[in-house]
Parts: C-alpha cells; sequence; structure tokens
C-alpha cells in the first residue's frame, strides 16, 4: 500500500467545500498511511482490496462533486476497515513439535511434564502481530525437548544377586571366591535406563559367579 498523489489531491481540494467534508477525507488520508505501514502484515485479498479503492480514485473534482469525493473516501476507508492480518507463521512450532521423542517413559516425570507443558501452552490461530509469542512457544519446546533426562537404570537385579553372595567366602576356592568379588567389583552405578542392559549384565555375572563357586 501507498498514499498516492492524486488519493492526497482528493481527500486535500477544494477549500470551498464544507467543513465537515474535508475532515472526513483527511481522516482517510490518515488511515491510509497507518495502513501503509503494516501493509507486509495483511492478507493479500484486503490489501488488494484497499490498493483497488486508491485505484479507484479520480482527481480533479470540484466543491459540486464533493459527495463523489466523499464517497471515494469512504470506499477507502471500508477497504481499510476490512483489513484483515496473515496468519502467524508457526512452523518452527511444527519443527520443534516433530523433535518430541515418540517414547517419553524413558525420561522422569518432572522433565517429560515440561515438554507436555510447553506442548499444551501452544495456541494455534494467532496473526502475524503475534509472532513473537509464536516462536517463543516453540523456544520453549525446544528448550523443554534439550532438558530431558533420562530415568535412572534399575539395579533391583544387581542388589538381588549380591546378596546371594556368601558372607564368608574363605571357604570357597580362591579362584572361585575371587570371581565373585570381581563380579562385585565391576558394578558401577548412576547409569540411566538406556543403559539397563549393562545394568543387567552386572546382575548375570555375579549370579554366574556365585553358582560357580567351589569348596576348597
Amino acid at each position: 500500500l501507498y498514499i498516492r498523489s492524486d488519493m492526497v489531491q482528493v481527500v486535500e481540494q477544494a477549500p470551498e467545500v464544507e467543513e465537515e467534508a474535508e475532515e472526513q477525507t483527511t481522516e482517510s488520508t490518515d488511515e491510509i498511511a497507518e495502513a501503509e505501514e503494516t501493509e507486509e502484515e495483511n492478507t493479500d485479498e484486503t490489501a488488494e482490496a484497499v490498493t483497488d479503492a486508491m485505484d479507484a480514485v479520480v482527481g480533479g473534482k470540484t466543491s459540486d462533486e464533493q459527495s463523489e469525493v466523499d464517497a471515494m473516501a469512504k470506499t477507502i476507508e471500508a477497504a481499510i476497515d476490512g483489513l484483515v492480518f496473515k496468519d502467524a507463521d508457526y512452523s518452527k512450532v511444527t519443527a520443534a513439535l516433530a523433535k518430541v521423542p515418540a517414547d517419553l517413559s524413558k525420561y522422569t516425570d518432572t522433565t517429560v511434564k515440561a515438554v507436555n507443558d510447553a506442548k499444551a501452552a501452544v495456541k494455534e490461530g494467532l496473526d502475524i502481530t503475534k509472532q513473537s509469542e509464536v516462536d517463543a512457544m516453540a523456544k520453549a519446546i525446544e528448550d523443554a525437548i534439550v532438558g530431558l533426562k533420562y530415568k535412572a537404570a534399575s539395579y533391583e537385579a544387581v542388589e538381588a544377586a549380591k546378596a546371594k553372595v556368601p558372607t564368608d567366602l574363605s571357604v570357597y576356592t580362591e579362584a572361585t571366591a575371587k570371581a565373585v568379588t570381581e563380579a562385585v567389583n565391576a558394578v558401577e552405578y548412576g547409569k540411566n535406563i538406556t543403559e539397563q542392559a549393562v545394568v543387567d549384565g552386572y546382575a548375570e555375572a555375579i549370579e554366574k559367579a556365585v553358582a560357580a563357586l567351589e569348596y576348597k
């Protein structure tokens, strides 16, 4: 949108016309200027309606034709009033949502809740004037995904296996007793759920070593 010289001529012409008519058309010029500032934010269809209304302006009218000038101004004003903002761009939100792991069961309840809360906070249908809010929604989802933490691996099987280790290993052969001790000492705590197989391997090694114990 832009303010054409012939439109300015229409809304400012004919000094002999009534004051009320002049004020009405001058307001139209102000509204055009305001619309010009946000033209890229409006839908093509509604922006085109304003352009068409402006293109229909015929300059050089006399004071006797003030009613025609006022009609042009009203047409432009109506088109400006009908301007509709474009929809906000949700592509970043869509991209962020696509990064959410399909299986959230491996993560801690607290961090999963943060992701779900960020997803639930997405407001659909906002227009381009709220683009910063939409982008913030996407960032919140991204941040929540980065903050996901795996649950701790279960060491229940390891503890159960260790409970089967005899209190006194001195009655067993040195080699088989050593195997049990080494299996127990090989356990590394603090692993997460993605390493559950490793943890289960510790338990199996202890169980196997205990089962292989031989008396002296």
